[in-house]
């Protein structure tokens, strides 16, 4: 896959991201810990979209900023079809506050973060960075874990 259809990728990650977390926002809109929490991480995960569409724009106009980049996106093919089956998961079943705090920490984790990191390995040095920056501006896995602590949830 080249660059310009790697960070298209990245954009519907994010923003399935965001859509998750608006979800459950408003699942758990009574609970303002709980609903600040997941507004919080929708808003940036759309803030996340936005540098990565700010990147492809650049990408428009110099079509060789990011070198030749041909990588295997499957991974993060697959993390995007996990965050679709989640989506339709929560919508159609009731979820508990550990059940979505556990989801959030998967698709952070093991979705996103590593498949990101993994590509961060393998990209032209400028696409690298994006990648990098967008692992480095994240600290919802840290935030999440906070959150799990203070309202006692154990993480499956």
């Amino acid at each position: 896959m080249k660059a310009l259809e790697l960070l298209s990728v990245a954009i519907k990650i994010e923003r399935k991201a965001a859509d998750i977390y608006r979800l459950l926002h408003d699942r758990f809109r009574e609970d303002e810990m709980a609903s600040y929490l997941w507004y919080s991480l929708s808003m940036e995960e759309e803030g996340h979209a936005a540098f990565i569409e700010a990147e492809m724009n650049m990408l428009n106009s110099s079509p060789d900023a990011f070198g030749e980049t041909t990588v295997d996106v499957a991974p993060i093919l697959a993390s995007l079809k996990m965050m679709e089956d989640a989506e339709r998961d929560i919508r159609g079943n009731p979820v508990t506050l550990e059940k979505a705090v556990s989801l959030a920490l998967k698709i952070e984790e093991e979705m996103v973060e590593k498949k990101y990191g993994n590509l961060v390995e393998i990209v032209s040095p400028s696409l690298k960075r994006v990648f990098s920056d967008l692992i480095e501006m994240s600290d919802h896995v840290e935030l999440l874990n906070d959150f799990a602590k203070k309202m006692g949830i154990r993480c499956l």
